[in-house]
């Protein structure tokens, strides 16, 4: 899963680019030593792939600390329980030099690498970037639990990136660990930095490594990592953070349970969000591990749900009648853009009867010009485009969407929308090569998981689809080309996210006819430039 082995003659050629590039940083690895004789024999592995780094440039810290210490607090902290409490006293070895010395055992070749940190527990973690021995080049610091294991070629990946985007001063890799969802040990192919994703779980994982600068601004303590955990680290980090950036490798493997535990992590998110003045709560995802930030309203204010129909099959009505019937959050109106034939007598009566607002608009279907008319009429602070083939089946997926919406940082948010067999219609776009978009977790089952848990977690994307999709009216404005007027964002809002927490059944392309639906799909590379994330 993991390089073991690297020639010379890449590493030569990773050392031009690194000239190239003049960027030579130092690594310090912190790597946090537990109680009990598998914990050493799995930092003694950890060890053992360090040391077969083509980067020479690297020096190693084993953190430990008084065992009892560290578990009261813990308990009394709330981040772990009695039993787990028990688990760890009923392991441990009684003194820190002596598990020390026990890990680097027959590993003399590393001695001058390796620094044992004594016992204590006010030290910053920026303070130990002197250990990397690195005089005025940066310093980057990383974690890893005992168990872990770096490919080779790691660090020579890492310091590459790090040269080619100097903007950045946090890199993490793909890895493998244990798939969530399966249980099984897998090749992690992580997304790039989605901050959504990371108040929901710790998807950051190994390797990652952030510079001195950063540690020094997060004030985070050994104490910290100690009694709080690596993602608690990980959070205050990124905070801190100019630039995060994804190395698209996998360098890392991570098959131990990690620094972590179930109450631990819940605590990091509560106290991520009590940092950032988030008003909200933590409350459970779909697994054990996961969970979801569910934000508190502003204010009740108005949505304006615009809806193109053609009357195709009488499907506005059931859209509608469930719009009014299931939706919990009531501060809304419909406005519906009738583009039905005039010879439908029937259902354009029907519309004006039962809509709030009605735009009429002869001629083919054009999806972004309906859809930037029925703008114009909306009188509300939130705009929701929605086909009029979905179906409402959650109460609370109008106030879910608003959460986020509401967000200064947020452009577009987006829902899943299922099949009428209630499988995955949509859960968010990625581009699958240059001007084509296409649906993540298509088909599958709605309470299928996906890809490492990804299908059921609130995350950032490129784009969502249009068939619900909500902005605020602030941030949605309109161009025109050759060819048509098409709903754009404003790029200065940058966060696209998507909530599988939203859900609605739809039945796809059931609002325009057959042929005007063709065009719609020819003309979707000129769409979703306006909608995807530069």
């Amino acid at each position: 899963m993991i390089r073991e082995k690297i020639s010379q003659a890449e590493i030569d050629f990773y050392f031009d680019m690194l000239a190239g590039l003049d960027c030579h940083p130092a690594f310090l690895v912190l790597v946090v030593v537990d109680d009990g004789d598998r914990v050493i024999e799995r930092a003694r592995a950890t060890l053992r792939a360090i040391g077969r780094q083509g980067y020479p440039d690297w020096h190693v810290a084993l953190l430990g600390d008084d065992p009892a210490v560290v578990l009261r607090d813990r308990l009394v902290n709330g981040i772990d329980d009695v039993r787990t409490l028990r688990d760890h006293l009923l392991n441990r070895t009684p003194d820190w030099e002596q598990r020390a010395d026990r890990v680097l055992e027959g590993l003399d070749c590393l001695r001058g690498r390796v620094d044992v940190l004594p016992l204590g527990r006010r030290v910053q973690l920026a303070d130990l970037a002197a250990l990397a021995r690195a005089g005025e080049r940066p310093v980057f610091l990383g974690i890893l639990a005992a168990g872990d294991e770096l490919s080779c070629d790691a660090l020579l990946e890492v310091s590459v990136t790090c040269g080619m985007h100097r903007d950045c001063d946090f890199f993490y890799s793909d890895e493998g660990c244990i798939n969530p969802a399966t249980r099984v040990v897998e090749s992690f192919f992580k997304p790039q930095w989605s901050p959504d994703l990371l108040l929901s779980t710790n998807y950051i994982g190994r390797f990652w490594c952030a510079s001195r600068e950063i540690f020094e601004r997060s004030e985070a303590t050994v104490a910290d990592l100690l009694n709080f955990g690596e993602f608690d680290i990980v959070l205050r980090c990124s905070e801190q953070s100019r630039g995060i950036r994804h190395v698209p490798s996998v360098l890392c493997t991570s098959t131990a349970s990690g620094l972590d535990s179930e109450a631990g992590i819940k605590r990091s998110l509560t106290r991520a969000i009590e940092r950032r003045g988030i008003d909200g709560e933590i409350i459970a995802g779909y697994r054990p591990g996961t969970y979801r930030l569910k934000r508190r309203l502003v204010r009740q204010d108005l949505v304006s749900i615009i809806i193109p129909t053609c009357g195709s099959k009488g499907l506005i009505k059931r859209c509608v009648d469930t719009l009014r019937k299931t939706t919990a959050y009531r501060n809304f109106e419909i406005i519906c853009v009738d583009n039905i034939p005039s010879a439908d007598h029937q259902w354009k009566s029907w519309l004006r009867a039962n809509a709030d607002k009605v735009v009429a608009i002869e001629g083919p279907f054009n999806w972004s010009y309906f859809n930037n008319r029925g703008a114009e009429a909306a009188e509300g602070q939130f705009l929701l485009f929605l086909n009029d083939d979905v179906e409402i089946i959650d109460p609370g997926w109008l106030a879910s969407l608003i959460e986020h919406a509401q967000r200064p940082e947020v452009g577009v948010v987006g829902a899943q929308l299922l099949y009428p067999d209630w499988t995955v219609q949509h859960g968010g776009m990625f581009l699958a090569g240059l001007g084509h978009a296409r649906h993540a977790f298509r088909h599958r089952r709605h309470d299928d998981p996906g890809y490492f848990g990804l299908a059921l977690t609130p995350r950032n994307v490129m784009a969502v689809t249009g068939a619900c999709l909500m902005t605020r009216r602030e941030t949605s404005a309109t161009y025109a080309n050759d060819r048509e007027k098409i709903l754009c964002v404003d790029q200065s809002f940058s966060t696209i996210a998507v909530i599988p927490k939203s859900t609605l059944l739809m039945e796809e392309t059931c609002t325009i006819t057959a042929p005007a639906a063709s065009k719609c799909r020819e003309g979707g590379a000129r769409l979703f430039p306006g909608l995807l994330r530069r």
